[in-house]
């Protein structure tokens, strides 16, 4: 457990902030302001979608769109890195989301979903086995759960239909980011779910070298809900141990 002696708690926070790098370390650059992470006003800022899997396993992993997520519209642009990654399970696939620097988003359509039988019994199983999902912006992680059962009724799934990323920056540099999910809807054959997003700009002090400090802030996971603190842990761990296995990848 992360919980353990400040020293060891600390060493081991810092090979999950690490991983998170790790992550997209090796991966090509599609932008001259995702190669520098610099960005002025107005410029795109891509979200990557990478992979989900279940919650208690987090070894097992799918590329984002195994499930009947909404697809891009146009081909969308691919990262891929070395051996590491491939076995982590990582292929960024860019949303085609439309986010740009400094410009917030009330609510954005994403896509309508039309649910038949078969997704809904892929969106329920994920749900049942908590699969979480993995996104990236500008080589920052963020994370979330695919829906939620109903307290009442095992039988009734919901699935998280909204978005709303909070993105910290300081001058021209993104130095956090964050999601939350909100407005869950049933699962109902037939049905269409509006999938929406929204994006706010917060400035902050902090600058962009002290930017991964915030994966080893003790208040900030002591604060999480255990869930997503234990979710992230373990999910930070196995990429870690993912990424070891490739020998030439370059941390700059």
């Amino acid at each position: 457990m992360l919980h353990s002696s400040r020293g060891g708690g600390r060493s081991r926070l810092l090979l999950l902030a690490l991983a998170a790098v790790l992550t997209v370390a090796s991966a090509p650059r599609a932008s001259a302001s995702e190669s520098d992470h610099k960005f002025k006003a107005g410029d795109p800022v891509k979200l990557w979608v990478n992979k989900v899997g279940p919650y208690n396993n987090p070894q097992e992993t799918y590329n984002y769109h195994s499930l009947p997520f909404c697809l891009p519209s146009e081909n969308p642009g691919h990262k891929w890195g070395g051996l590491g990654e491939v076995l982590g399970g990582n292929e960024l696939i860019d949303s085609q989301l439309d986010i740009k620097f400094l410009k917030n988003v009330e609510k954005g359509s994403i896509c309508t979903l039309e649910l038949d039988s078969k997704k809904i019994q892929q969106f329920s199983d994920a749900i049942e086995s908590s699969y979480w999902f993995e996104f990236f912006i500008d080589d920052l992680p963020l994370w979330g759960f695919v829906g939620e059962t109903d307290k009442n009724s095992e039988n009734k799934h919901y699935l998280y239909t909204h978005k709303n990323i909070l993105v910290k920056y300081n001058d021209n540099r993104i130095i956090h980011v964050n999601l939350t999910q909100e407005s869950p809807k049933l699962l109902e054959a037939g049905k269409k779910l509006d999938m929406t997003y929204s994006v706010k700009w917060v400035p902050t002090d902090v600058s962009f070298a002290r930017r991964f400090e915030v994966y080893l802030d003790y208040p900030f996971f002591e604060h999480q809900p255990s869930r997503s603190y234990i979710f992230c842990s373990k999910t930070r761990l196995w990429q870690l141990l993912s990424y070891l296995q490739l020998s030439n990848t370059v941390l700059y």
